[in-house]
């Protein structure tokens, strides 16, 4: 079944409210709040929260690393996601050429990655990410909400 999610280098509009609560408290991974697609470069379409240690990132992802991923980085350890404990907005948009992230309205991130190859879009998932065999991973810890897709 199709979800009517953008696929073959169509633009995109797509935002998230999200809150990780008062009592998050990271360990060193991925946390997925939206994710569809296939495992290939420029083939996804996704949006992770990292926390490193060092290098924490909000992290729209095409897949396949390199140029693919668009970031908003910091290096101030937990307090990069203090912000990110009440209700944050981030939206990602895509233009056919360009992508930009913002938080709160804010433009944080942006580049021109090329083509977008997202062929598959009847997978996605809210909140976690499946692995190879379909279990979920990367569960998001917190509150999702106002998810738009346009």
């Amino acid at each position: 079944m199709d979800a009517n999610l953008p696929t073959h280098g169509e633009g995109y509009d797509i935002s998230v409210t999200f809150a990780l609560g008062q009592t998050w408290a990271p360990t060193q991974g991925y946390y997925t709040i939206w994710n569809y697609g296939e495992a290939a470069n420029k083939k996804a379409n996704g949006l992770h929260i990292y926390y490193g240690g060092g290098l924490n990132q909000i992290n729209h992802s095409w897949h396949g690393g390199g140029g693919n991923e668009l970031r908003y980085l910091s290096t101030n350890g937990t307090q990069f996601f203090d912000a990110f404990r009440s209700d944050t907005t981030i939206r990602v948009v895509y233009d056919g050429t360009t992508r930009y992230m913002a938080v709160n309205g804010a433009v944080v991130a942006s580049d021109t990655p090329g083509s977008h190859e997202v062929v598959k879009n009847d997978n996605f998932t809210l909140g976690y990410l499946n692995d190879s065999a379909g279990n979920p991973m990367q569960l998001f810890k917190g509150t999702i909400k106002d998810l738009k897709v346009s």
